[in-house]
């Protein structure tokens, strides 16, 4: 049986529809945040969802389960329609996980029955990744660095549209 981060149990009809919900909207992948002291790129994995802020509380049941950090934005940014018309963007909510103990019970969740090809393989690299994760002041060997890059630039890789 699954549970929440309190311990509760997930109801399994529930985890399906997460499933799908996340495999459709959902986001997987390491990011980039900087450089470092020693000129080695800042790497950090996390899971995320953005959906329109009026349809919020479905984040906030996953927030409530798995943990992570829920907000609402409203960027402002301005695009041009094929028209030539302006419109400002609508406030959006975004739901996030980046600590190790909550993506590795993610990855565990979203692991479980079938899941299309890119996904599954996002999970692996995560998983590895996540395999690399010190405690702050912890350092990072060169070999471990060179396989989150590596890593990295897999998911990268999975990110691009191919037809194929």
């Amino acid at each position: 049986m699954i549970t929440d981060i309190k311990g509760n149990p997930i109801d399994p009809l529930w985890l399906a529809e997460f499933r799908g919900f996340f495999y459709g909207e959902g986001y997987l992948g390491i990011c980039s945040w900087g450089k470092l002291s020693n000129g080695t790129t800042h790497l950090s994995a996390r899971a995320q969802i953005t959906i329109r802020a009026d349809d919020a509380a479905i984040l906030q049941e996953c927030c409530d389960k798995f943990g992570g950090v829920l907000y609402t934005e409203n960027d402002g940014r301005h695009s041009v329609s094929t028209k030539g018309r302006k419109y400002e963007s609508n406030p959006y909510s975004v739901w996030r996980v980046t600590k190790a103990s909550q993506l590795r019970r993610l990855c565990d969740v979203l692991a479980v029955g079938l899941l299309p090809a890119k996904k599954k393989r996002e999970i692996a690299i995560i998983r590895q990744f996540l395999e690399t994760v010190h405690r702050p002041g912890q350092r990072i060997s060169p070999e471990e660095y060179a396989l989150r890059e590596q890593l990295w630039n897999q998911v990268k890789d999975l990110h691009q549209y191919s037809d194929s």
